[in-house]
C-alpha cells in the first residue's frame, strides 16, 4: 500500500465476540485458535494483528463491575502507550462490539459510543442468534442512540454483514485522508478485499434466497383460502419478516432507513403494481390465482430488496429491469420447490 495501514480498534464487553470478528475478516492464521475464548476473557491489554492491508487491535473486554470511566481510561492509556510503537498511525476506526445473543444496549455501551463519537461503528455480533422479539427490542434501543448508518449486524459464524462492515470502515478511513488520496485508497483496499467480498456476498446471497423462497411459499399458503381480504394482514406480516431478514443478512438493522436513504423512487412503479395486484388478489376469491400471484410477487419483491441491500446503491432502471427479468426466470425453477419448503421460518 502507498498509505499508512488503517488501524482498527475492536472493543466491547468480555464475550462480545471481538477476537472472533477479527478472525473472520483477516487471512487464515492471523488470529490463533487459542485467542478465541467462546465468551470467556482471553485477550489481555491490547493485541495487534497486522495484515498486509490493515492493523486490527483486539482489546481486553470490559468486565462485570468495571466502570465505563475505568474502561475508557484503560483503552486510552493502552492506545497512547502501545499504538505509536506498534503502528505507523493513530486509531482510524473503532468497532464497538455488542453481543447479539441476548445482550441489550445498556447505559455503559451508550457512554462508550458517545466517547468515541463518529469514529465508532456499533457492531452487533452473533446476529444470527437474535429472535424476532430481541431483534425488535434491539432496533428500538439502538435507533435512539446512534445513526443506523453506523450500525452493522454481523455474524462471524455465518459471515453475514462482514462485507458491509469492511465497506463502511474503508469509506470512513478514507475521509481522514487528503481529498486527492481518498479515491486511490478506496481502490486499493477494495482490490485487496475483492476475493473476500465476493466470498461473503455469495454466502449472503444464498441465505437471502432461503428467506425469499420461504416467504414466497408462505404467501402461497396464506392465500390458498378463497375468502376476500382475510389474508391481507398475514401477507403484510410475511413481507415485513422478509424485508427485515433480507436486509439483516447484508448487515442492516433497519430496512426502512436503507430504502429511504437511497431515495427509492425508481422502485415506485414496481411497488405500485405490486400493491394493485395484491389488492385485486385479496378481493377475488380464486385461490390458485391468488396464491400464484402472491407467491410470485413476493419472490420478485424479495429479489429487488436483495439487490438494494447488497449494493447499497440506488438501482438504475436497467438494473431493476434485469433483476426482475432474472427473478422471473429463477421463479420458474424455484416454484416447483414450494411444496417442499418447511412451515417453520429459517433462522
Amino acid at each position: 500500500m502507498n498509505y499508512h495501514k488503517p488501524v482498527i480498534l475492536v472493543c466491547g464487553k468480555t464475550g462480545a465476540g471481538k477476537s472472533s470478528l477479527i478472525r473472520a475478516v483477516t487471512p487464515s492464521g492471523t488470529v490463533p485458535e487459542d485467542a478465541v475464548g467462546e465468551g470467556k476473557p482471553i485477550t489481555q491489554g491490547l493485541v495487534f494483528y497486522k495484515t498486509e492491508n490493515a492493523v486490527f487491535v483486539d482489546s481486553e473486554g470490559m468486565v462485570l463491575g468495571q466502570t465505563v470511566s475505568e474502561y475508557q481510561q484503560f483503552l486510552v492509556a493502552e492506545i497512547v502507550s502501545k499504538t505509536g510503537s506498534e503502528t505507523d498511525g493513530k486509531i482510524s476506526q473503532v468497532w464497538y462490539c455488542l453481543d447479539g445473543a441476548g445482550m441489550r444496549l445498556q447505559a455503559a455501551d451508550k457512554e462508550i459510543l458517545s466517547f468515541f463519537g463518529d469514529d465508532a461503528l456499533l457492531v452487533v455480533t452473533k446476529s444470527e442468534l437474535l429472535n424476532k422479539k430481541q431483534f425488535a427490542e434491539l432496533h428500538n434501543e439502538i435507533k435512539k442512540t446512534i445513526p443506523m448508518n453506523r450500525v452493522v449486524m454481523t455474524s462471524s459464524a455465518t459471515q453475514m454483514g462482514l462485507e458491509r462492515l469492511m465497506e463502511l470502515t474503508i469509506s470512513h478511513v478514507a475521509t481522514h485522508l487528503p481529498n486527492d488520496q481518498q479515491s486511490r485508497f478506496k481502490e486499493e483496499l477494495h482490490k485487496a478485499y475483492a476475493e473476500r467480498f465476493a466470498e461473503w456476498q455469495k454466502v449472503c446471497d444464498k441465505k437471502a434466497d432461503e428467506y425469499i423462497l420461504w416467504a414466497a411459499a408462505r404467501a402461497a399458503a396464506l392465500t390458498i383460502i378463497p375468502i376476500p381480504l382475510t389474508d391481507a394482514i398475514p401477507l403484510s406480516l410475511n413481507e415485513f419478516y422478509l424485508y427485515t431478514k433480507v436486509f439483516a443478512v447484508y448487515g442492516h438493522l433497519d430496512w426502512k432507513n436503507v430504502l429511504m436513504s437511497l431515495g427509492y423512487t425508481s422502485m415506485a412503479t414496481f411497488i405500485g403494481r405490486f400493491i394493485v395486484i395484491r389488492i385485486v388478489t385479496t378481493t377475488v376469491p380464486i385461490p390458485f390465482l391468488k396464491s400464484g400471484v402472491a407467491s410470485s410477487m413476493t419472490f420478485m419483491t424479495g429479489n429487488l430488496l436483495k439487490h438494494v441491500a447488497r449494493s447499497m446503491k440506488k438501482p438504475t432502471k436497467e438494473e431493476l429491469k434485469n433483476t426482475v427479468k432474472s427473478a422471473k426466470k429463477d421463479w420458474e425453477e424455484k416454484k416447483k420447490l414450494l411444496a417442499q419448503i418447511p412451515a417453520e421460518a429459517p433462522q
